[in-house]
């Protein structure tokens, strides 16, 4: 977290000081017009003795005044800002290091297997890139659910325990999105979510998990013959669920558009609260109530954990390509 002072005190101090430094000016004014008078019989005007000895008691009093606007604790200080002096920020918000502990212990009986991992070695690569320059921060403990029911129970338990959550899928961002904060996290990795669920192929759409590679659905659309792909294309190994979440996009985008426009039709979301919603059905002629996919398209996993998605897919159309070689620039064909 940021050292500087948050938005409100700046505010709050700027305002004062200003304030400060008007009301003495107004001091002085009133003070210089009151103290002005007219000798009778010459017309010349003459200064009061005591100007000097007012100008110091303002100048006293607003220096007064500023060291009490910055005191830590002083009422001057709006309360919401008073803990960035004084605290370390996050900490304030979520559970202690006892806290954390029984969380972790709550996954491991929530979800038995190899679902919950500790691993130093899993930790260091949930926590660090090599695609971005922030530095790394390991999250406490890394979970691979495998249904959208495992992620419900995930994000109760952290709410229970007053635990951070960060969703993590291809880890191919540049902006460190899976960075977990300096008091720790769970992190939720989708890997083990990456199934095709459903293929729609007269409708034009794929029904799939948020850990699906966009290349392999496309590869697995060749295989099967179907004469469709999804033409968003980021960075190879990005997977449905983080494209979805930073609103990504491509080389294609000169063609086909990003993430967003029309290429996430329907999104399955868990709430922070352990809430599922679907954002729309599925038929495409719908313009009733709220665009709620839109919401989550970009929202970089902060508005929930996104478990399945339905893409639109374009038709594949045939490509020719023809080399042809010349031995110098000079000898090629002029327009």
């Amino acid at each position: 977290m940021s050292n500087r002072l948050p938005r409100t005190l700046l505010l709050s101090s700027s305002r004062r000081f200003s304030n400060t430094h008007a009301l003495s000016g107004q001091a002085v004014r009133i003070t210089r017009q009151n103290s002005t008078v007219t000798s009778q019989g010459s017309g010349s005007k003459a200064r009061s003795p005591f100007i000097p000895a007012i100008l110091l008691l303002v100048g006293a009093g607003a220096g007064w005044t500023l060291s009490q606007t910055w005191e830590s604790g002083s009422p001057s200080v709006p309360k919401n800002a008073q803990r960035y002096l004084t605290s370390p920020g996050l900490n304030d918000q979520y559970g202690s290091v006892e806290d954390f502990q029984l969380a972790i212990k709550a996954l491991h009986s929530a979800l038995p297997g190899d679902v919950v991992s500790t691993d130093p070695d899993v930790l260091e690569v949930h926590g660090f890139s090599e695609n971005d320059y922030h530095p790394g921060s390991s999250p406490s403990v890394v979970v691979f659910p495998e249904s959208t029911e495992d992620v419900v129970k995930i994000v109760k338990i952290a709410n229970t325990y007053r635990m951070p959550v960060i969703p993590y899928s291809g880890a191919t961002s540049l902006e460190g999105h899976y960075r977990a904060p300096s008091i720790g996290a769970i992190c939720v990795d989708m890997t083990n979510m990456d199934q095709v669920l459903e293929i729609h192929e007269a409708d034009s759409d794929l029904v799939c998990q948020p850990g699906a590679k966009w290349m392999d659905i496309n590869a697995m659309l060749k295989k099967k013959g179907i004469p469709l792909f999804f033409p968003i294309d980021p960075a190879p190994g990005a997977t449905i669920g983080g494209m979805v979440s930073t609103g990504c996009s491509g080389t294609n985008a000169v063609r086909y558009g990003t993430a967003k426009g029309e290429w996430f039709l329907n999104v399955t979301v868990v709430l922070p609260s352990g809430e599922v919603i679907k954002t729309r059905r599925r038929s495409r002629k719908s313009s009733a109530g709220f665009d709620t996919t839109k919401l989550f398209v970009g929202a970089e996993g902060t508005l929930g954990i996104i478990t399945e998605v339905t893409i639109r897919l374009a038709p594949l159309l045939p490509t020719n390509v023809a080399v042809v070689h010349f031995p110098d620039v000079r000898k090629q064909p002029k327009p």
